[in-house]
């Protein structure tokens, strides 16, 4: 069944996947559960550094995670604003006040007018 193809995640950026690549990241899924109950084994066994059993545990899943994004290749996701202009300053989401210059130094600027 090459040629066989799954939906893909009901995640943005998911795409449909063949078979094969299914089949690849399932049995990567059942290698990952093999090694993480190895290290839970050394971090339940007495006499043993269980601090470092769970960041092997930690860096398992994110080891497992990367290889299975490297089959999958999630895509990235257009934003609404793509191709609208963007503004090159951040707009705070709250109101900012402006400072009024009684001199300003910037003739281009009368005093006492608002400063952005």
């Amino acid at each position: 069944m090459p040629n066989e193809h799954h939906q893909g995640l009901p995640v943005a950026g998911y795409q449909p996947q063949n078979a094969e690549k299914v089949a690849l990241v399932n049995a990567n899924k059942v290698l990952e559960e093999r090694c993480i109950r190895a290290a839970e084994s050394v971090r339940d066994t007495p006499g043993m550094d269980g601090r470092m059993a769970a960041l092997a545990i930690t860096n398992l899943q994110q080891a497992f995670m990367w290889l299975n994004r490297a089959v999958f290749e999630p895509g990235r996701v257009a934003l609404p604003e793509a191709g609208a202009r963007l503004r090159a300053e951040f707009e705070p989401p709250y109101p900012v006040q402006q400072q009024v210059h009684a001199g300003s130094a910037d003739p281009r600027l009368p005093a006492g007018r608002p400063h952005p």
